[in-house]
């Protein structure tokens, strides 16, 4: 029966769906009963559609609302760990520079100049822009989607964490950033990747394939916030 109806609507075998997370959708009549308003072939957008309806004609109860907040909570996190590991680069990053400055990539070293306080400027202007992702993707975690900006932002912050280990290794020692980038970061990109996995939210080969692009285009992000302060 329920192959029948997924066959019907037009689910694609990798297709995934929002968790429908509601206690009268946890059996399989309840699940059945919610596919068989679906039209025939409107897919994962039917899905959806159908999904939402059933939530405003039966309002979920505290419990329920508490579990379709987790992930928004760990999104939310997002910004709080982004600024505690910048804390760390803007306290150590002026000194770290005055003794490994000339050992920097040719790329690097018209950065050289850059004064804490220009250095702390852009991280301000980061963690804006991170906090805006954090909205967008908590709003869209509340309603059973996943946010492609949010997960961009993200990407970035744990390849960051990955290239500070990279960092550590090339110069052999402490790098700006790396205490807070293997405690901190880095666990948290791994809680964060499951959290959205389990909620339905992300297939975990997304996720890598978000922290991959993140390793990539935190350089130009990083570079673009630092040449306009100064």
């Amino acid at each position: 029966m329920l192959a029948r109806e997924n066959s019907r609507i037009g689910f694609r075998p990798d297709d995934l769906l929002p968790s429908p997370a509601h206690p009268e959708l946890a059996t399989p009549e309840g699940y059945l009963a919610l596919l068989r308003t679906i039209p025939d072939g409107t897919g994962v957008a039917g899905f959806t559609n159908a999904l939402q309806r059933h939530w405003k004609e039966h309002p979920p109860t505290q419990q329920l609302r508490e579990l379709q907040m987790r992930p928004s909570a760990w999104i939310w996190a997002g910004p709080a760990v982004f600024l505690l590991h910048d804390t760390e680069e803007i306290l150590t990053v002026s000194s770290w520079i005055r003794a490994h400055g000339a050992e920097l990539p040719r790329v690097l070293q018209p950065l050289l100049g850059v004064t804490t306080r220009q250095f702390a400027v852009a991280v301000l202007f980061l963690f804006i822009g991170f906090l805006a992702a954090a909205i967008h993707g908590a709003r869209r975690a509340r309603e059973g989607r996943s946010s492609a900006v949010f997960l961009l932002v993200a990407g970035a912050l744990i390849g960051n964490a990955l290239t500070h280990l990279a960092q550590a290794a090339l110069f052999r020692g402490y790098t700006p950033g790396i205490v807070t980038a293997l405690f901190v970061v880095l666990p948290y990109g791994y809680l964060l990747g499951e959290r959205l996995h389990a909620s339905g939210l992300v297939r975990r080969r997304t996720w890598f394939a978000a922290v991959a692009l993140g390793i990539v285009a935190q350089v130009p992000i990083a570079l673009l916030a630092l040449l306009a302060v100064r």
